[in-house]
């Protein structure tokens, strides 16, 4: 059992190491003013006029207008805006797209930016939900796997300690340690 236990968590262990050496470099490129400074988008910004079908609702519009347009990425939800136009964006770590739908449905300003190293390390930070093709969901997927593979790593690392015939002092302080650490960041991210 405790041979077993041990596997498990060394393979989590490891697995997680990948992880953890991604977020260490992108969050260094994030946060390393100096060595990566920040850069406004590029963007650029085109107007195309279109026959979009009658009875669409905003939601159909957007996908209609995403297949027609060959935009990718992940779908933002459609936005109305005060001067009757409909904001929709499609994200993909690096690139945002804009399409701003006209009121008469008529026309579309589409607004394509790109934000770069530190743009892209900051959008793959923010990755959520599955749904926009087989790239994106790996992504999403290897993420939940990292989130259970932490579960995993916890679960089995106290399984081994409490297996383990002495308790020495520093295994009671890493415990405590570590528990002090998780309920303190449940506390902190509730009360925001």
């Amino acid at each position: 059992m405790k041979n077993t236990l041990s596997r498990i968590h060394l393979v989590s262990g490891l697995s997680l190491l990948t992880f953890v050496l991604m977020y260490f470099a992108s969050g260094f490129v994030i946060y390393n003013v100096t060595l990566f400074p920040n850069k406004p988008a590029e963007s650029s910004s085109r107007v195309v006029e279109l026959n979009i079908p009658a009875g669409l609702d905003d939601t159909g519009t957007a996908q209609w207008l995403k297949s027609e347009l060959e935009l990718n990425g992940k779908m933002q939800a459609p936005r109305p805006l005060d001067d009757g136009r409909t904001r929709m964006a499609w994200s993909v770590p690096g690139r945002l797209n804009i399409v701003y739908l006209a009121a008469d449905k008529q026309s579309v300003e589409i607004v394509t930016g790109k934000t770069g190293l530190k743009g892209n390390a900051i959008d793959y930070h923010f990755v959520q939900g599955y749904g926009d093709g087989w790239l994106w969901n790996l992504w999403v997927l290897m993420l939940d796997l990292s989130s259970a593979g932490t579960i995993i790593f916890a679960i089995s690392g106290i399984g081994l300690w409490a297996s383990a015939r002495e308790r020495d002092r520093g295994g009671w302080v890493m415990l405590a340690a570590g528990s002090v650490l998780t309920v303190g960041m449940v506390i902190y991210y509730m009360m925001l």
